[in-house]
């Protein structure tokens, strides 16, 4: 894989975070606040904030009601769809989003509705897809309703750990879907999970030991992509 191809994703909760990832290298941010609970989605004001300070950044948004279980109420989904078009109207550049049925698989209907009022945005499906037990069947099913990225550990806690499963559904996926890893990535291995996997980009928050990305992590993050 060429080394232009290579990506780097960064968490940002805040204008702080985002002019550090920025500094550091990064090619794009997922915006989100409330990082204990796993993310959820960040107001309208910040994400224009980030967008005005930043115009040159690829910026998603992730979209997440509340913590806890990947389920969505049928007023919770009419308000995702309206955060979407807020986000086209934002000109973002893309989604992050994710959710499951009662019986613990991806909810397709869920997923289909809200991937397509996104248009022409990109769609990542975040790591509620730990959680489905067919990730081979989830991952074609990704496909199938026009997602272009999947965020993932590989169905362990940090992607280092879930480097076999990850290699894995990258080549399964192969050129028709992006799968990212995420979770607990560092610039200490960084370089070796891009070689272990075959991963052409990476997700990070950037944090280390701080609630601020690390603005010396992402360009060490930076450097091991480019060096890979």
């Amino acid at each position: 894989m060429s080394r232009a191809a290579r990506k780097l994703e960064i968490v940002a909760t805040s204008l702080a975070d985002a002019a550090a990832a920025a500094r550091g290298g990064a090619d794009r941010l997922e915006l989100c606040v409330d990082l204990a609970c796993g993310g959820v989605t960040p107001p309208q004001t910040l994400l224009a904030q980030i967008r005005d300070a930043h115009p040159a950044l690829d910026l998603r948004v992730l979209l997440r009601p509340h913590g806890g279980p990947f389920t969505l109420s049928r007023d919770e989904l009419r308000a995702l769809l309206a955060e979407v078009r807020r986000a086209r109207e934002l000109g973002l550049q893309g989604i992050v989003i994710g959710a499951l049925g009662a019986d613990g698989a991806i909810d397709r209907e869920s997923m289909r509705r809200l991937r397509e009022e996104a248009r022409p945005l990109e769609a990542t499906f975040h790591r509620a897809f730990d959680l489905l037990a067919r990730q081979e069947e989830a991952l074609e099913s990704l496909i199938e309703l026009g997602f272009e990225r999947v965020l993932t550990s590989g169905d362990e806690s940090t992607a280092w750990d879930g480097r076999v499963r990850l290699r894995a559904l990258i080549r399964q996926a192969a050129e028709r879907l992006l799968v990212l890893p995420g979770g607990g990535v560092r610039s200490a291995h960084a370089a070796a999970l891009l070689a272990a996997t075959g991963a052409r980009e990476l997700h990070s928050s950037a944090r280390t030991g701080g609630e601020l990305v690390d603005e010396a992590e992402v360009r060490a993050l930076r450097a091991a992509l480019e060096r890979s």
